[in-house]
């Protein structure tokens, strides 16, 4: 699995976890569930750290030169 792919794994991963969370903030009191706002700030989050991500992986798996 390419790190390309992995990324965009954990990002949906990411994604579908925000979804848990607006569905869990309905048992909450004083809280309300089903944001889609929030979810929107979730995606774009996960989206932002994922691409931020990919020049530190290349520098991290970078082969030393000779």
């Amino acid at each position: 699995m390419t790190r390309i792919t992995r990324l965009f794994w954990l990002t949906l991963l990411c994604w579908a976890g925000g979804i848990v969370d607006e569905a869990l903030q309905v048992m909450t009191p004083g809280r309300t569930g089903g944001d889609i706002g929030d979810w929107i700030a979730d995606v774009l989050g996960a989206g932002a750290g994922a691409a931020a991500s990919i020049p530190t992986q290349r520098r991290l798996h970078r082969r030393p030169s000779a």
